[in-house]
């Protein structure tokens, strides 16, 4: 991804990317603990795990989508063809 960025922002960009990533491993525990746990009453049949994978599956194909929307191809990819 960093190819992609102007030189003059790029560590600054690089920054904020990992700031992100450390984000979203924090909001995967809160979702987690809202999720198996449950916020609601104990659920005997144990199908929190599924709205656990479901709603973490949700950012995923969010950033897939816009990776292939705006995310041009890599130099080094379009060499090789």
């Amino acid at each position: 991804l960093a190819e992609f960025l102007p030189a003059k922002g790029r560590g600054k960009m690089l920054l904020a990317i990992q700031y992100f990533w450390t984000l979203g491993c924090l909001f995967v525990v809160l979702i987690g603990y809202a999720t198996l746990h449950g916020t609601g009453g104990e659920d005997s049949s144990g199908g929190h795990w599924r709205t656990f994978v479901a709603v973490c599956t949700i950012p995923c194909v969010v950033s897939i989508v816009i990776g292939y929307l705006y995310v041009p191809e890599s130099a080094r990819w379009l060499s090789a063809e």
